[in-house]
């Protein structure tokens, strides 16, 4: 039961942080698609719609400029190796 809760705090932290947002869009509606599914099956044209908005949301994702984040430690390394003596 902990590591359920756990998982759940991470996913909320997760999106209150707006972290991995697109990754769980793309979970949702694969839950909702099952559960759709089981229930009542659409018809393949919402299959494929959901597909493609899926495939979509992922490929913004992947072709998102990097962040613009400066890692301090790598900046100094860079700059200043270090040789131990």
């Amino acid at each position: 039961m902990k590591s359920i809760v756990e998982f759940l705090r991470r996913i909320l932290d997760d999106l209150i942080n707006f972290r991995n947002v697109d990754a769980y869009v793309v979970a949702f509606l694969g839950v909702i698609m099952i559960i759709l599914g089981v229930l009542n099956p659409p018809n393949d044209q919402v299959y494929l719609l959901v597909i493609t908005a899926g495939m979509v949301i992922l490929l913004f994702r992947e072709t998102a400029p990097p962040s613009k984040e400066v890692d301090l430690d790598s900046c100094c390394t860079r700059a200043r190796p270090t040789n131990p003596a």
